[in-house]
């Protein structure tokens, strides 16, 4: 059973973020899964290790995505990425310290944040990205639970996004 599953209404807009989106869904459901196992103590090292990459990557790629757009809700977004940083650090020291009780806090801590992050300051840039990248019945399909996970940007040399995604 997945901790987390990922759904239309977690989608951005954008399939570079939405991807590393999934990817970190997908670190803390390989985790979950070997905690129900047994096995968390065995996999948490290179998990946790692999979580806080991604999560790195992604931030350091959002952020640039958020500047490129102008967008005036970037230093919020950037210090919430900040806050979680540093309680993921706490999660880690007490790993490192060898506490095998923190690692179901760390997933539930990590899904809770992840789903409120993406439904909540992650769309509020869609209106900045939309200004920017316009696509087709963005903000319609973010409201729609059973709305299609076909939402990306259109390519244009004019979209900070389209060329972030060439980029990588």
């Amino acid at each position: 059973m997945a901790l987390i599953t990922w759904s239309s209404k977690y989608s951005v807009g954008v399939e570079v973020l939405d991807n590393q989106h999934k990817a970190l869904i997908d670190i803390l459901n390989e985790f979950h899964a070997a905690s129900i196992r047994g096995k968390a103590q065995q996999v948490a090292g290179p998990l946790i290790r692999r979580m806080v990459s991604q999560a790195a990557e992604h931030f350091a790629t959002e952020e640039r995505l958020l500047e490129s757009s102008s967008y005036p809700g970037l230093a919020g977004h950037r210090k919430a990425h900040q806050e979680l940083t540093a309680k993921v650090a706490e999660f880690v020291l007490r790993h490192e310290k060898g506490d095998t009780t923190m690692y179901m806090q760390l997933l539930y801590f990590m899904r809770d944040w992840l789903a409120k992050h993406m439904q909540t300051l992650d769309h509020e840039y869609a209106v900045s990205i939309d200004a920017v990248c316009p696509a087709p019945s963005r903000l319609s399909r973010i409201h729609s639970s059973s709305s299609p996970l076909a939402i990306s940007r259109r390519h244009d040399a004019k979209c900070p996004f389209s060329q972030e995604k060439d980029a990588l």
